[in-house]
């Protein structure tokens, strides 16, 4: 039944996502075009045309900038609007009328989310290479050729930049699921706050992000005070607070990951308000 699940919500999701795959796309192309033209005019003695040929080339690539950094914050945007139309709003009776679990409704629009949220980041840097493949191809090409075999042999050379690299492929699924869940416990406990339950949603959500850095920086500072005292000022003791602050906030999300899941589960299922 998940896998029918999962399936219901890419279809129902993926018109969001395509749809602003394509602006992205689209926004790139024209970039692109923009590039072009300007290179066209520099062989012409139209002084005003380059100047505001260039001017929109700025324009442009400023905003294909800003586009590429926007990818990475639309799947929890949109994930966050599709399960807040599925168990807030009138779809909630189709939702919940289904013959399956309340955890099976949370995770299979997590897993969905996700998966989105991988292609959306395998997208954003296809489309940072090619916008700067639009400037120069070939040194962009160069430096994809470099990268694998110099980000490898620092790690194989230095054991702490392995060991980062490590906690980073950890936390970047935890770190994920956290924000993704932190959002649908947000919607599930504002969903029972009456009729402003979107406005309940945001002002809880800012709350939990609050509380979170609150505890994160409970947790580091004690360890950066305790690092700060040591008469050792090695790089090693610098390396290893850095690490245990790492592995501590990575231990703090997956708590939060359990306390958020079971709020999500209590609020959908003992106090449901679809009204």
């Amino acid at each position: 039944m998940l896998v029918k699940l999962m399936k219901y919500e890419f279809r129902s999701s993926a018109r969001l996502f395509l749809s602003a795959y394509c602006i992205f796309a689209a926004l790139l192309v024209v970039d692109r075009l923009s590039i072009f033209g300007l290179t066209v005019l520099d062989n012409t003695n139209l002084e005003f045309a380059k100047i505001l040929s260039a001017g929109s080339v700025f324009m442009l690539c400023f905003l294909t900038v800003l586009a590429i950094f926007a990818l990475f914050c639309l799947p929890l945007l949109f994930s966050a609007i599709r399960f807040y139309r599925s168990t807030a709003t009138d779809e909630g009776y189709l939702t919940f009328t289904l013959p399956v679990k309340t955890e099976q409704v949370i995770f299979s629009k997590l897993l969905v989310a996700l998966i989105w949220e991988a292609a959306t980041a395998l997208l954003a840097i296809v489309l940072g290479v090619l916008f700067f493949m639009s400037f120069d191809v070939r040194s962009t090409l160069e430096v994809l050729q470099l990268f694998p075999e110099s980000f490898f042999r620092n790690i194989s050379e230095y054991p702490f930049w392995g060991a980062c690299f490590a906690e980073f492929l950890v936390a970047l699924p935890l770190c994920a699921a956290h924000g993704i869940l932190q959002s649908y416990s947000a919607i599930s406990i504002g969903q029972a706050c009456g009729r402003h339950k979107l406005l309940a949603s945001i002002g809880i959500y800012i709350g939990m992000q609050f509380a979170v850095s609150f505890l994160s920086q409970m947790l580091t500072v004690p360890v950066m005070f305790a690092s700060f005292r040591s008469t050792d000022t090695s790089l090693r003791i610098l390396q290893d607070t850095f690490f245990l602050s790492m592995a501590l906030n990575l231990l703090l999300i997956a708590g939060l990951l359990v306390v958020q899941f079971l709020l999500c589960r209590y609020f959908l299922k003992k106090k449901l308000n679809l009204s």
